[in-house]
């Protein structure tokens, strides 16, 4: 037997951010929907003022918080202690809360 076999080769394109500032960079979180965590890429440019993730259920209650260290460029979040369903996470900057996404969780 006899295959002609195609294929081709992509670079990985670097993740588009969704926040980007003159203090950081926030890429949005992958995998969407997440199973056992999902992840964020950001670079600090300013390490003051501070940084924090705030997740929240469809109640707005707080399910999870992050603070994203100048010194790491990726957070993990933990979603397998979460029930499936749809969570939002915002971007605080001291106390501003700048950007909001969604993201679904799935079991």
């Amino acid at each position: 037997y006899e295959f002609d076999v195609n294929f081709t080769v992509e670079e990985f394109a670097e993740r588009k951010s969704i926040y980007d500032s003159p203090n950081i960079t926030l890429t949005d979180a992958y995998p969407n929907p997440a199973v056992e965590s999902a992840q964020l890429d950001y670079k600090i440019h300013r390490t003051q003022p501070s940084y924090t993730i705030i997740v929240r259920n469809l109640l707005g209650n707080i399910v999870g918080e992050y603070r994203l260290e100048s010194s790491e460029t990726k957070l993990k979040m933990r979603t397998d202690d979460l029930n499936a369903g749809i969570y939002f996470f915002t971007l605080y900057i001291d106390s501003d809360g700048v950007l909001t996404r969604k993201m679904m969780v799935k079991k």
